[in-house]
């Protein structure tokens, strides 16, 4: 088996690339950037694949910065955001409730499942940014920027409740955005290696 380097079978290529450099290139024995479009190929991901992966990082970071000042908003506003929908939300439940829907989808329900949402460009976008062999950082990055936030709303902000169903709540979503993450990469990885090859 040949030596491997970031996943990519490198000896027999190098042994070519030897032979090409030996006269000065002029045997067709190998064409350097092919080879190393073999080596891509050969490492489970084609340059496509990788295209396609960078475009998401790019795409990723700017998307990273809107979502950090949106958190920072909601995380850190004096008083709770939901505050003003509150009731409107209390009416609509009454109303689910009145026609049949069981009495455990409460307001509780539903601001727990806001958290778990709230967290979940944590998972996607960190495993994007940081490649998915390394998709448990993102979830321990979600867990740690709830604690963060938590702690910071029970010292600074005295009108916001800090729990641990937040922390909960929060880091599962994390999970969740890290599991999406995982299946829309994998899923960029396959259909580019599905895409026929062009014409030379």
């Amino acid at each position: 088996m040949g030596t491997s380097s970031g996943g990519f079978r490198i000896r027999p290529v190098l042994a070519s690339l030897e032979a090409w450099s030996a006269d000065g290139g002029a045997s067709s024995v190998v064409n350097p950037p092919e080879a190393f479009t073999v080596l891509r190929e050969e490492g489970g991901m084609s340059a496509l694949a990788a295209q396609r992966h960078a475009a998401l990082r790019r795409a990723a970071w700017w998307l990273t910065g809107g979502y950090l000042l949106t958190l920072v908003l909601i995380a850190l506003w004096p008083s709770p955001v939901d505050r003003p929908a509150q009731g409107a939300i209390n009416a609509l439940l009454a109303r689910l409730h009145a026609h049949g829907v069981p009495d455990w989808v409460s307001y509780a329900l539903v601001e727990s499942a806001a958290n778990v949402v709230l967290f979940l460009p944590v998972g996607l976008l960190g495993v994007v940014l940081l490649g998915s062999a390394r998709w448990w950082l993102a979830v321990v990055a979600g867990f740690a920027a709830s604690c963060v936030i938590e702690l910071s709303q029970l010292v600074f902000l005295p009108a916001r409740v800090a729990t641990l169903a937040d922390v909960v709540a929060n880091t599962a979503g994390a999970f969740l955005g890290a599991l999406l993450a995982l299946a829309l990469l994998s899923a960029v990885t396959v259909r580019a290696g599905d895409r026929p090859a062009q014409p030379a």
